[in-house]
């Protein structure tokens, strides 16, 4: 069931928890938690072939690395969306925003892959495209998350209410300019030029929707705030820079508690 500004529509789909019979995949689309893509890789491996694609739609970084390490490089595509969605209940969620859904292949022969996948998706109705580069594609996201999640699950408000208030929209700014300080030492090129704006925008565009943190927080929960944050951390710690926003959005979100 999903609720959204056409009301509410109900969509039989076939669902299981279990993969035994299921077996060479056309594609495969991992949207787990970052924490808990290791534990999927073995339940993965039963259904993939030479012939699947396996496509990470995760936050944070990382993941593309785990699952390089099971799966043929050139088997991966990793891909990244703008649309907002609450769960409401089991089987029932909210599609509070819509945006852009973007995808990139991991090896660069594989980028007409991801153009064909992109036009699949579009068909259904899911604005998609494709980019060669799919690492500025990941840290674009990334830095956008960095900022909405973590303010979200502090100040309990929704992606627009953010703009609304100074103390929240100061530190979203904060947040969005130190983490592309930290991509631009790394000579990575975001797929947008502003990063306080892009973040904004994204605000705007799903301004109902409650972020994926704020929800794990009120579900008691563990948050990814160590694959999106804390990889933000990592990466300046690695070319001997610092992040201390970031650093201080880790702190107090694990001060809320379900947070390794």
């Amino acid at each position: 069931m999903i609720d959204d500004l056409r009301g509410t529509r109900t969509i039989p789909v076939g669902a299981t928890a279990r993969t035994e019979g299921l077996k060479d995949a056309d594609i495969i689309i991992i949207c787990v938690k970052a924490y808990d893509t290791a534990s999927t890789i073995p339940e993965l491996l039963t259904l993939i072939s030479n012939r699947s694609l396996v496509l990470t739609l995760q936050n944070g970084l990382g993941n593309v690395e785990l699952l390089a390490a099971h799966v043929s490089p050139l088997q991966i595509l990793a891909g990244v969306t703008e649309h907002g969605s609450t769960l409401l209940g089991v089987g029932h969620v909210r599609h509070a925003g819509d945006g852009p859904t973007t995808l990139g292949a991991l090896r660069p022969e594989q980028h007409e892959q991801a153009i064909k996948l992109a036009s699949v998706f579009s068909q259904t109705g899911i604005k998609t495209t494709a980019t060669p580069d799919m690492t500025a594609m990941l840290w674009s996201k990334l830095i956008i998350n960095a900022a909405i999640g973590p303010l979200s699950a502090l100040s309990g408000l929704s992606n627009g209410q953010l703009l609304e208030q100074a103390q929240w929209r100061s530190l979203l700014d904060q947040a969005a300019a130190e983490s592309a300080a930290v991509s631009a030492h790394k000579g990575i090129q975001l797929l947008y030029n502003d990063p306080i704006r892009a973040v904004a925008d994204v605000c705007r565009n799903t301004a109902k929707n409650y972020s994926s943190m704020l929800q794990d927080i009120r579900h008691g929960r563990q948050t990814e705030i160590v694959a999106i944050n804390g990889a933000i951390v990592r990466e300046a710690a690695a070319m001997g820079i610092t992040a201390p926003v970031n650093e201080d959005l880790i702190r107090r979100i694990r001060v809320l508690g379900h947070n390794p």
